[in-house]
């Protein structure tokens, strides 16, 4: 959604808000180790939701998004020889600051900064074979830097298409 249109002060700013969805799936198997023939494996089914305000001004912006997940994860202890079943939830917040370097008349070097912040939970649960399994909770925060490189090449019918290589180095 192009808000900066939308109330008429896109001839100084830009601003983008918009919204996103989709769906993720996991399947993790350990194999033999140490004289266990299946240590386990798991699935994770997740969907995810989020959106996302974009500001910008010249060759210098703002981003910040916002995620969320909810899904179901099934595991199987192969040592034990038990199953168990539980739900996940998480979210995610990030916003970043850059600024974007012409470097011709085509191509764009893209620096951007920010931080990151993430939560996930699993909800404590009972396997088959009756063992007891606590709540799960991973958390953490980075700075992130992302440098980018892009070209905007226009096509024969006037839309735009930008193709773009990102690295990303977090702490």
């Amino acid at each position: 959604f192009n808000a900066a249109k939308h109330f008429q002060f896109d001839n100084e700013y830009g601003l983008n808000i918009g919204v996103f969805a989709g769906y993720a799936s996991t399947d993790v198997n350990l194999g033999a180790f140490r004289g266990f023939d299946a240590i386990g494996e798991g699935t994770n089914k997740a969907g995810l939701f989020g959106g996302y305000a974009l500001f910008r001004k010249d060759y210098n912006y703002a981003l910040v998004s916002a995620s969320g997940f909810i899904g179901g994860s099934d595991v199987t202890n192969g040592v034990l020889g038990t199953t168990g079943s539980y739900d996940t939830k998480g979210y995610a917040v990030t916003a970043s600051v850059g600024h974007i370097f012409k470097l011709g008349e085509r191509t764009r070097f893209d620096l951007r900064g920010g931080l990151l912040g993430v939560s996930f939970r699993g909800d404590p649960y009972k396997d088959s074979g009756g063992n007891e399994f606590g709540k799960s909770k991973l958390s953490f925060g980075a700075i992130k830097l992302e440098p980018g490189i892009y070209g905007d090449y226009t096509l024969s019918n006037g839309m735009v298409i930008s193709p773009y290589a990102r690295g990303e180095l977090q702490q």
